[in-house]
């Protein structure tokens, strides 16, 4: 179970968080807070594999309903 009875921080990755760019452009950093990053271009799985690099607390996975992508 998780906590969120306290202020959660968050940084919101950009373009679509697909590639090590996206992910060292951000301030604050990513490690150790919430990374909310919207879906699409590549899967899933590549966007967890970049979270777990720069070791995020939580990576959230949002759709705004225009984006198509692989798996993702």
């Amino acid at each position: 179970s998780v906590d969120i009875s306290s202020n959660v921080l968050l940084t919101v990755i950009p373009n679509l968080g697909c590639s090590d760019d996206d992910w060292l452009s951000v301030r604050p950093s990513p490690a150790g807070i919430v990374a909310p990053v919207k879906r699409g271009d590549c899967t899933v799985e590549s966007k967890a594999r970049l979270a777990s690099k720069y070791n995020v607390a939580a990576l959230l996975i949002y759709n705004d309903g225009t984006t198509w992508g692989v798996g993702a």
